[in-house]
């Protein structure tokens, strides 16, 4: 079924939960916007200081050049707080312990062999894999039902990942509705490339 004939129920209760999401950006700029006059008061008072300043972690921003929304636009200049997502080497993920369901965002038509596609939203396929205690049990391959969707892209297919059981995603690289939708679900992020195989590897092994 084409993305724009949702039936009215189904694209009520993506809009409700959107709208969630909408709530989630808005406190999370009142955050940023209270982080900003602290650093400005903090900067006042010592003028002549060479100071470098480190954004408590409630949020997963990280302080950069160029404020604004990370790689994706800014409302302004000086200082830009932007989604840095974990790579395989940072991931606080360990394979080795428990059941996960990892899904990495496909190049092709998915599977071991395929390569990590570049982006999350607009992935073909995602392959899912089933790791227990650091050994793969299980490998399957889904489409992507969302990836000719207009605007909201990334919510959307958040949302269907989580459907699916997911709780690690791996991708080249997320957009700001994807990762703020993810992060909010409880769904680690994790970007990387190459062979799908060799990346599963390297998660477990590391």
């Amino acid at each position: 079924m084409p993305v724009w004939q949702l039936p009215p129920e189904v694209e009520l209760e993506l809009l409700e939960k959107y709208k969630d999401i909408i709530k989630l950006e808005i406190k999370q700029i009142e955050y940023e916007i209270e982080m900003v006059n602290r650093l400005i008061e903090f900067l006042k008072s010592r003028p002549k200081e060479v100071i470098r300043y480190q954004q408590p972690q409630m949020y997963p921003y990280m302080p950069q050049p160029q404020y604004g929304w990370g790689g994706w636009g800014g409302r302004g200049g000086g200082w830009r707080w932007g989604w840095r997502t974990p790579t395989l080497e940072t991931a606080e993920v360990d394979l080795t312990r428990g059941s996960y369901k990892v899904a990495i965002a496909s190049e092709d038509g998915g599977g071991l062999n395929d390569n990590v596609a570049s982006v999350f939203a607009r992935a073909p396929t995602f392959t899912i894999v089933d790791i227990v205690d650091g050994e793969v049990k299980n490998v399957s391959v889904v489409s992507n039902p969302y990836r000719g969707a207009g605007g909201g892209a990334g919510f959307m297919v958040a949302e269907y990942v989580r459907n699916l059981g997911v709780s690690v995603v791996i991708a080249g690289n997320f957009g700001p509705n994807s990762i703020m939708s993810l992060n909010n679900m409880g769904i680690k992020t994790i970007t990387s490339s190459g062979k799908i195989e060799d990346v599963i590897n390297r998660l477990i092994r590391k």
